[in-house]
């Protein structure tokens, strides 16, 4: 049997250096482009980012997270008459609409303008929705009448009597202007009240409107006496109601610490009240211009130039 030969392949040995075998080329310059686009998009989210994480950490370091304000009231439903504003603020009314506007206990409706001897008014009904009666006064709502640009022209403390359930008071107040085109109907307490400093702590407050003046006299900023005048002079052609006043001057000065009296001839009437806070309870005299003892100064200022008075 014949023998296989070996068969042996040639190997052929190139005296040359290595070189790398390319298998692809990656082309860097098509990945910078999008590479720095989002370092970009991320530098910037992270700086606009920053004031609402840093807010956010001083919250949940102090142990309290702020959440937005709602205003819940009239069940979270807007007025069609409401203007929409961004602040967390009482809302802005059309004056025009006719709409009514429901707020804490009470609903106004018919807002309008008139004019009487030469005087302007403003007028408005005022129903109590509650399941209370309530005296109007001492809620503290006030009307807040603004221009088209939301500047406020006046305020009007609204005054009244007691409310029963369900029935309605008609409200009519002087105005100096009727330029308003909004408004807003809204509660305050002491605490809204801007500051109001006498130049003496034991000074006083003048408050004139037509032909009533009440001087308020304080004490360390805190009201301790009242005096209420009211004149008239014939040739000015204003009415006054003389008998009201007489009637007054019995009524006054059957309480304690109160002195009242009038004086009058052919052309002048004049009627004036002292009352000495610390002797007597002003509640039974049923005059919302009448302040309790102690009163800051602040309030009867605020409250009086709210009622049309000019104060100083």
């Amino acid at each position: 049997m014949a023998k296989k030969k070996n068969q042996t392949e040639n190997v052929y040995i190139v005296d040359q250096e290595l070189r790398p075998t390319v298998i692809g080329v990656v082309d860097e310059t098509e990945k910078k482009p999008i590479f720095l686009i989002v370092i970009f998009i991320i530098l910037v989210l992270v700086l606009f980012g920053l004031p609402y994480l840093t807010d956010m950490y001083t919250n949940l370091k102090s142990g309290t997270v702020s959440a937005p304000k709602t205003n819940t009231s009239n069940n979270n439903k807007k007025e069609e008459n409401e203007v929409p504003q961004t602040s967390n603020d009482e809302p802005f009314y059309l004056m025009a609409s006719n709409n009514p506007i429901k707020y804490d206990l009470v609903e106004i409706s018919n807002l309008q303008f008139s004019q009487l001897n030469n005087k302007s008014y403003i007028n408005f009904n005022l129903k109590n929705t509650s399941d209370k009666a309530f005296n109007i006064t001492k809620q503290n709502y006030y009307l807040e009448l603004y221009n088209s640009e939301k500047t406020l022209l006046e305020r009007i403390k609204v005054l009244g009597n007691n409310l029963e359930i369900n029935s309605s008071s008609n409200q009519l107040y002087e105005i100096k202007n009727t330029s308003a085109v909004q408004i807003k109907f809204l509660k305050k307490t002491v605490e809204d009240y801007p500051a109001f400093e006498l130049s003496n702590t034991n000074g006083s407050i003048t408050c004139k409107k037509d032909n009533e003046t009440f001087i308020y006299k304080f004490k360390n900023n805190k009201l301790n006496n009242i005096t209420e005048i009211y004149s008239y002079n014939a040739s000015s052609g204003v009415f006054a109601n003389v008998s009201t006043y007489k009637n007054k001057v019995s009524a006054y000065n059957a309480l304690p610490g109160v002195t009242a009296q009038v004086s009058e001839n052919a052309s002048n009437f004049e009627f004036k009240a002292d009352i000495d806070l610390s002797k007597t309870k002003i509640a039974s005299l049923n005059n919302e211009h009448f302040y309790e003892l102690d009163t800051l100064a602040k309030t009867v200022h605020f409250e009086m130039d709210a009622m049309g008075y000019t104060c100083n």
